[in-house]
């Protein structure tokens, strides 16, 4: 797995059959409603290729850029409280605002 992590990283290419992901949408619980995207967790299946690949870059970042170097306040991955919701709301306001 490291190999092929490796590999990518050097060719800067996923394979496009790893890139596939079938998307189950769930209704959570209680909602009064479906009307809102954020009324349902989605499941994506992927490959188990991609995930692992997904897991070994997470840990590479945790364990080392991420220790030395500040998140920019724009980030919102890897810091509590932010989320994608955060995000696109940010950028909703950055275009209303031009």
């Amino acid at each position: 797995m490291t190999r092929i992590r490796e590999e990518e990283e050097v060719s800067d290419y996923i394979p496009m059959a790893w890139r596939i992901a079938r998307v189950a949408f769930i209704p959570k619980p209680g909602k009064v409603h479906y009307t809102m995207a954020k009324s349902f967790h989605p499941i994506s299946r992927t490959s188990f290729l991609l995930k692992g690949l997904e897991k070994l870059v997470d840990r590479y970042l945790r364990d080392g850029p991420m220790v030395t170097l500040p998140i920019h306040s724009r980030q919102h991955a890897y810091q509590a409280g932010k989320s994608t919701e955060s995000a696109l709301h940010q950028l909703v306001g950055r275009i209303e605002h031009i």
